[in-house]
């Protein structure tokens, strides 16, 4: 019988082990309007009856939320934080429902398939890329770029020399559009082209119409893993949160681009930083879920970027940050 007692708190790892009841609580939460209802301040006995709930249960849910930071609690009653009432009211411009939304759909499919993905048993890349054109994916991405991402990119490719004089572009694996929309708002000559998955750009075209951009942007069916840009075609080319899947053949891909690019054109790439300030476990954790997903890596130095731009042809390197959080970051070169 061993009656010794153990060196360390288990705590930290029983609390890891619940994380997935607290997605879920904040998930649930989203959709049955807690938040939407927490706008305004209302007694646990009032919001119980307003959502239909337990009482007893609510309460536990309540300050589950309380204790990350969501909800906020007075003599009154409940409420939403400041956070709260920006990212999970749903109608705030910034709500990001949707944008949760797809991550649980990658999330739950990485935690089914876990062992036979750390055992290269299961290939997630196909099932990756069949989700891009769902409603929900093209809404939750769109609002998920607003969170900073999107503006400090789009402000910073139209500050680049030549860009009131730019007349074609290109956005590789546009989706939602909206940094191409962005864009041609800062240009009325300019008009754009989203280049993605045959899969994809009938739905990415249908949003453009819809938001009035169907006469300035055209979409193209391209799959770079097999397909090429035309030679020759654009005055600035863009590449958001897509260049990390070509990381094991950046010089081949660059180099395509290079050749797509008018001369003197600019080619502007954003991702994740992996050198940003940021918390270590959110970026462990979309490292994961990016590498099980098919993807070599979520993060491209700016290093490795300008190393392979400038063996391809690229020059005049520009830089900066993006996102409320500084997680991005945003590289301009232009082709010599």
């Amino acid at each position: 019988m061993n009656h010794s007692r153990p060196i360390n708190d288990f705590t930290p790892i029983e609390s890891l082990a619940m994380e997935g009841v607290v997605t879920q609580a904040l998930l649930q939460s989203v959709r049955m309007g807690l938040f939407d209802a927490l706008e305004t301040t209302h007694s646990p006995e009032a919001l119980a009856a307003r959502l239909d709930l337990v009482p007893e249960a609510l309460n536990a849910l309540l300050e589950l939320l309380r204790s990350r930071g969501l909800t906020t609690r007075t003599s009154e009653g409940w409420a939403n934080t400041p956070m709260s009432s920006e990212f999970l009211v749903s109608d705030s411009p910034f709500f990001q429902g949707h944008a949760l939304n797809v991550h649980e759909t990658f999330n739950q499919y990485v935690s089914a398939n876990m062992d036979s993905l750390l055992r290269g048993q299961a290939d997630a890349r196909e099932t990756a890329d069949a989700t891009w054109a769902s409603p929900e994916t093209l809404e939750g991405m769109a609002r998920h770029a607003l969170l900073g991402s999107l503006q400090d990119t789009v402000a910073f490719a139209s500050e680049l020399p030549g860009f009131a004089d730019m007349r074609t572009m290109c956005d590789i694996g546009g989706n939602h559009g909206r940094y191409t929309m962005h864009l041609i708002d800062r240009n009325p000559s300019l008009r754009g082209t989203i280049a993605d998955l045959p899969s994809v750009t009938p739905a990415v075209q249908t949003a453009c119409n819809q938001a009035g951009y169907g006469d300035r942007i055209t979409t193209l069916a391209c799959d770079l893993r097999t397909d090429s840009l035309p030679n020759g075609a654009y005055d600035l080319i863009l590449a958001s949160d897509i260049l990390y899947g070509f990381e094991d053949n950046l010089v081949d891909i660059l180099t395509m681009i290079r050749n797509s690019l008018v001369p003197g054109g600019w080619f502007v790439s954003h991702h994740y930083d992996p050198d940003s300030p940021g918390i270590d476990q959110y970026k462990a954790t979309l490292q994961l879920v990016t590498r099980l997903s098919g993807y070599a890596t979520h993060f491209l130095s700016r290093d490795t970027l300008e190393n392979a731009l400038s063996r391809t042809g690229f020059s005049e390197f520009r830089a900066c940050s993006t996102g409320s959080a500084g997680h991005g970051l945003a590289l301009a070169a232009r082709a010599i």
